[in-house]
């Protein structure tokens, strides 16, 4: 029979040891450059940017500082004006007796009524008159919230203040000697007042009230009497 031809003859097999050296060299050679690369630089780069933050801690014997609190706005209420100074030609007028009448005080067409009354004194030795009075509601932050001038002289009776035409009850505290329609005091007589107040609060809870001469001349002879 004739030879097989060299054209179908199987090819020699190679040896894979070559190629797995060069494979184990190139791991080498990479390790030792990724390493040299690392030793001088890369840890240093690792390190800044992982690096952990200190923790700030005070100096010793120093506090930290306290968290400041906004100081709360305290409002102070003004004290009251001061009196004024009494003319030394009033201070012979003396006011006693005073006292205020207001619960279930209700005039038909005034509304609330505040009443305050008393007795003006004259305390001098002269024949003085007629007496004129001044008289001041305040609220309980010392705001005025009425004032009046008047005469001494009127008495009014509490059904007469709650049906009275309020106009008719200024018309008496407006007229010098009031309703008694006594003008002059005698030394050391005394003289009832009476003030009132239309369309007062109904609650006067910390209300507060000032009464003062203002007017009392000295009245001739020629006067006694009236």
């Amino acid at each position: 029979m004739p030879k097989p031809s060299l054209l179908f003859t199987a090819a020699a097999k190679r040896s894979p040891w070559p190629w797995i050296i060069a494979l184990i060299l190139g791991l080498a050679g990479g390790t030792l450059v990724g390493g040299a690369i690392m030793w001088f630089g890369g840890y240093s780069w690792l390190a800044h940017t992982f690096k952990a933050k200190p923790p700030v801690v005070a100096p010793l014997g120093v506090a930290p500082p306290a968290k400041v609190e906004e100081t709360p706005k305290v409002v102070t209420v003004p004290p009251p004006p001061a009196p004024a100074p009494v003319p030394a030609d009033l201070k012979d007028l003396e006011i006693t007796g005073q006292e205020e009448r207001y619960r279930g005080m209700v005039n038909t067409k005034g509304g609330q009524l505040l009443v305050i009354q008393g007795k003006v004194k004259n305390a001098s030795k002269q024949l003085r008159g007629p007496i004129k009075i001044h008289a001041v509601l305040t609220d309980p932050q010392q705001k005025v919230v009425k004032e009046r001038d008047f005469y001494a002289g009127t008495v009014i009776f509490d059904d007469e203040l709650k049906s009275l035409d309020p106009q008719e009850i200024n018309r008496w505290l407006d007229t010098p000697g009031g309703r008694a329609q006594k003008q002059t005091l005698e030394p050391g007589e005394s003289q009832s007042y009476m003030v009132v107040f239309f369309g007062a609060p109904a609650n006067l809870s910390g209300y507060g009230y000032k009464i003062q001469v203002v007017q009392g001349p000295v009245a001739s002879s020629q006067s006694r009497g009236k």
